[in-house]
């Protein structure tokens, strides 16, 4: 029964340091992913600023009718409730609600812009896939991306032009430990931000299933997710 009662207690022992060691593990994964989104949050609510600053100064003592004015107030509260949102980031999940709230604003701006031009407000779009800090996109274009095959993606005027052309859009890149790569690349601690900003969007499935699998291979590629204890991740 001693020997029995040994080994008992042994495999306890050594289950409780595992487990232990399991929960760290979690945290730092958590602490790590927070940190990425409270860096892509003050990245887009920074930019979104300064586009209301030249928007701003676009308007002037310029007279907006009642509903261009209603735009205005929507886009400054957007950037108020974003930069709030944005300094209280507790869960990588917020994220998505926050550049919600940002591409709300955007399309807010856009109808100021359009007031400003004497045409009618935009339709109301999803973000351009490209860069969602361009704001609404116009239309969607066909885009191959390098091993990943063609898609229709949805683009924002200066993005779809480039694509025609067939120069490389100016692409949303986010930095993960080393690397800049484009954010549906970025692995899982980016899908919160491209849920945000596509997942309610008409349409948007396909683009949403594949975002999701890129950032699952690119968690696997870069592996952002390995051992945290020692600064390592998985490498191929």
């Amino acid at each position: 029964m001693e020997w029995l009662l040994l080994l008992l207690t042994g495999g306890a022992g050594t289950y409780a340091v595992w487990r232990v060691r399991e929960v760290r593990a979690d945290r730092l994964v958590h602490a790590h992913k927070l940190e990425q989104a409270r860096h892509i949050a003050e990245e887009d609510v920074t930019v979104f600023g300064e586009q209301l600053q030249r928007l701003d100064a676009e308007v002037g003592d310029r007279e907006l009718g009642p509903e261009a004015q209603e735009s205005y107030r929507l886009a400054l509260h957007a950037y108020e409730r974003a930069a709030w949102d944005a300094s209280r980031l507790r869960d990588p999940d917020q994220i998505s609600a926050l550049v919600d709230t940002l591409g709300s604003g955007r399309y807010a701006m856009a109808c100021v812009r359009a007031a400003l031009e004497g045409h009618e407000p935009p339709e109301l779009r999803v973000p351009c896939f490209f860069n969602p800090q361009h704001g609404p996109s116009v239309k969607d274009v066909q885009w191959t991306p390098p091993g990943r095959g063609t898609r229709m993606l949805p683009a924002c005027r200066r993005c779809a032009d480039q694509v025609a052309s067939r120069e490389r859009p100016e692409i949303r890149m986010v930095r993960i430990g080393s690397h800049r790569v484009p954010y549906w690349e970025a692995g899982t601690v980016t899908l919160p931000y491209s849920y945000g900003y596509f997942a309610s969007g008409q349409a948007t499935g396909p683009i949403i299933n594949w975002v999701g699998e890129t950032a699952l291979q690119g968690d696997w590629e870069m592996g952002h997710y390995g051992d945290y204890g020692n600064g390592k991740g998985r490498r191929r």
